[in-house]
């Protein structure tokens, strides 16, 4: 049973980084006006954020606490404000976790698809 978990999760993290790379890819060549004035971007960035914070969700607790720097309850939070608090959504703020975060939860995912794959 514990292999099924360990590759659901490897599937997961590779399904993650897929979603990180077309989140990415919205958003090239855009600065930030730009983004804000193309709403069918920002609203793709919007539901794009909360699949890959949704898929963060089914990782088991054991591959997450091999990775303390990913934060991963705020990441829920990130989905659940979303899809719950429509008027909340800051389309701003989405855009800078795009430019600023994703890199970096991609390579933090990168290296722990690395560490999954030493066990």
């Amino acid at each position: 049973m514990a292999n099924k978990l360990v590759s659901d999760d490897i599937n997961t993290i590779n399904y993650i980084l897929e979603q990180i790379g077309i989140c990415t890819q919205f958003i090239t060549n855009m600065n930030l006006n730009e983004f804000l004035s193309d709403i069918k971007t920002c609203y793709a960035v919007s539901m794009n954020l909360q699949v890959i914070c949704e898929n963060a969700n089914h990782i088991t607790d054991k591959t997450k606490n091999m990775s303390k720097k990913i934060e991963w309850d705020k990441m829920s939070g990130l989905r659940n404000l979303i899809s719950h608090d429509y008027g909340k959504i800051m389309f701003e703020d989405m855009y800078h976790t795009v430019v600023n975060d994703l890199p970096i939860l991609q390579s933090e995912l990168e290296q722990l698809l690395k560490k999954i794959d030493k066990l």
